[in-house]
């Protein structure tokens, strides 16, 4: 396991010197993450990779994971993006887990998404489980993304409820039920401090309706940089659950990703 932590020091070194680096005029010309749409424009491309260490009290650093646990983050891991024709976007992205000792696949997700207005659309994905498959099957994920920038060029919001319906074996899954429903929702906020550097601060409010379970609180924080026009590179701190009692400070992970357009 410590192997992936130095690679993960490494890579957040990486990130680091590569901001310090770039000089403010170096920015110029970029497109401010809050005023990008929710949408990739026609014809363009993007690869994502996002790795994550587990910080959970008592088990600090024996989770490594290729996915992110950001709740802003809906393709996480490794991810590709393209706009096929205005306004559409199709997109795909996998995980992987890493609990010593062994490797497990945390499933994908294939999905399609429609941009109706800049900062309002549309999206219908398949998840497909990563274990279990025969008891699990696949799920739906219909989602209503949002983004609106508030001050263009310095601060949006964004917001997304999705509806998870989820496929499974009644006889050994869920009590007895087949189908599961659950909300799965984000509420956040991106401030461009120049054109290169951000932040963003975002939580989650999950249920599952059927069966039913406890709320989950998800909170995270993000620093990014967008190193030159098609490279951003980002840091991430992610409180697992606030919604829990006593020891949702204890549930936590830290993050390191990147996205590249093309």
């Amino acid at each position: 396991m410590s192997r992936f932590v130095s690679l993960f020091c490494v890579l957040s070194l990486f990130v680091a010197v590569a901001a310090s680096a770039q000089e403010a005029p170096a920015a110029n010309g970029l497109t401010p993450v809050v005023d990008r749409g929710i949408v990739l424009p026609k014809g363009t491309g993007e690869v994502g990779l996002d790795l994550n260490v587990g910080l959970t009290k008592g088990v600090e650093a024996k989770r490594f994971f290729v996915e992110s646990q950001n709740p802003a983050e809906r393709y996480s891991g490794l991810s590709f993006k393209y706009g096929l024709i205005d306004n559409l976007e199709l997109g795909l992205a996998t995980q992987l887990g890493y609990q010593d000792p062994d490797f497990k696949w945390g499933g994908a997700k294939i999905y399609g998404k429609y941009g109706f207005l800049p900062f309002l659309g549309a999206e219908l994905g398949i998840l497909l489980p990563g274990e279990k498959f025969g008891d699990y099957r696949l799920s739906l994920d219909v989602g209503i993304p949002f983004k609106y920038a508030i001050l263009p060029g310095m601060l949006a919001i964004h917001a997304r409820p999705d509806l998870v319906i989820g496929f499974a074996d009644k006889n050994t899954v869920g009590g007895g039920k087949a189908v599961q429903l659950s909300i799965v929702s984000e509420v956040g906020v991106t401030f461009n401090a120049t054109e290169a550097l951000y932040f963003d601060v975002s939580a989650g409010f999950n249920k599952a309706l059927s069966p039913s379970a406890n709320l989950q609180v998800p909170l995270g924080i993000m620093a990014g940089y967008t190193v030159i026009k098609q490279l951003d590179l980002y840091l991430t701190f992610q409180f697992l659950d606030l919604a829990l009692s006593g020891a949702a400070i204890d549930q936590r992970s830290i993050g390191l990703g990147g996205r590249f357009r093309f």
